[in-house]
């Protein structure tokens, strides 16, 4: 998708916080240098490039209340981090009087142990700076990073940084920072959040068009397993309401599913191949196709197509609000032409940015009718489900 495309104390902080806002999913201390054949610059460089930014656009008062609002010790912990050639580099060719203020609170002081991990400091760091710019610094701020920087910054933070940081930035400023944010960026940030998901629970809310027809909405009971691979479906409303599945590759095989019709159609459960109709029954997918990580696998697909070939467009549409839950949705459009090999002409997605999670999504194909609608909903992550969850003869289900 073409990208269309705070944060804590002094203007270092806010830099950095637009670019990882956007993203940030990273393992503790990973560095990525390479993604989606973008080159990552190292964290420290893009800090000294935000810091610096930040330091010009801000007034000295607002460079005063920045300052006045962080601690000794993450003063100190920026001034450690930075480095005597980084503050050469932020002080360089700004006002004498921003130089002295830079010099006399941010300046190395031996009575304070330097702070050994930065990233524990930096997400608060970052969202007292970003708050304390106003949209159009803020704005500015964004533009002079390159979305290389932007990546750079949200891999920093880290999941954990990133839940920090946007608990604490106003609404409006996170979206700012999202509307920047490359979509490789939000993909790799999304992988590296399934990496982290060993199973979860939620309802899912699952609307398909078999044929010319769009069905009605079903709502489903879904416990999901990454390894082995393992999933348990119960349908609680719509056309299918008594339907259940249990796919588990470890006690089923792969490639097979364990199901029970509602209805006289469930005398018996059977065990029969995924991709058979019955087991596909009111889907155009079988089961193992259905869920989150997947559905980011598909999406990934179309984007590295697209991009490729310089056909994937993407509209901002900025925050809505979807089970209870503030998303950033936007819309990915390709064209439209189904012999070009892409899933869907257009789709509409909403991120859980808290997250990193697309929570919701609707598909549109080529007659630009509503395709596929998928809403996750009551998202428990890694509650430790067991075997038990997956098998069959589990007495809380009919599949025995």
């Amino acid at each position: 998708m073409k990208s269309h495309a705070s944060w804590k104390r002094v203007a270092i902080s806010v830099l950095l916080a637009g670019a990882t806002i956007g993203v940030g999913l990273a393992l503790a201390g990973e560095e990525t240098t390479q993604c989606f054949g973008h080159s990552i610059p190292p964290f420290q460089e893009v800090f000294v490039k935000l810091f610096r930014a930040t330091a010009t656009l801000m007034s000295m008062d607002q460079l005063k209340t920045t300052s006045a609002q962080m601690s000794d010790t993450e003063r100190a912990a920026i001034s450690y981090y930075l480095g005597e050639k980084g503050h050469r580099q932020v002080k360089e060719g700004l006002p004498q009087e921003k130089q002295v203020f830079l010099d006399e609170k941010y300046r190395v002081s031996t009575g304070i142990p330097p702070v050994q991990d930065f990233q524990a400091v930096y997400p608060h760091i970052l969202a007292i700076s970003n708050n304390n710019l106003g949209p159009d610094q803020l704005r500015k701020t964004l533009e002079s990073l390159a979305p290389a920087d932007l990546a750079s910054q949200s891999f920093y933070l880290g999941e954990e940084g990133r839940k920090i940081l946007f608990s604490e930035m106003t609404l409006s400023g996170v979206e700012e920072v999202l509307n920047r944010t490359e979509d490789w960026t939000l993909i790799e940030t999304g992988k590296r959040t399934h990496n982290r998901i060993k199973d979860y629970t939620c309802i899912l809310y699952k609307q398909e068009r078999l044929g010319k027809k769009l069905q009605d909405v079903e709502k489903i009971l879904l416990k999901y397993r990454e390894k082995p691979k393992s999933m348990y479906m119960k349908w609680l409303d719509g056309p299918w309401t008594g339907r259940e599945l249990v796919y588990n590759e470890a006690l089923l095989g792969a490639g097979r599913v364990r199901v029970r019709e509602k209805g006289t159609l469930g005398l018996i459960a059977v065990t029969i191949p995924v991709d058979w109709e019955i087991a596909k029954r009111g889907s155009n997918h079988p089961c193992t196709e259905i869920g989150m990580k997947y559905l980011l696998f598909m999406i990934e697909n179309d984007y590295r197509k697209g991009i490729a070939r310089g056909e994937l467009v993407r509209k901002n549409y900025g925050m809505v609000e979807v089970d209870g839950r503030q998303v950033f949705k936007i819309e990915s459009i390709l064209p439209k032409d189904s012999s070009k090999g892409y899933y869907c002409y257009r789709m509409m997605h909403y991120i859980d940015f808290m997250r990193s999670l697309e929570i919701k999504a609707e598909i549109y194909r080529w007659d630009d009718q509503l395709y596929e609608s998928y809403l996750y909903t009551q998202i428990k992550l890694n509650t430790g489900l067991t075997d038990r969850d997956f098998d069959p003869k589990n007495p809380d289900y009919r599949l025995d």
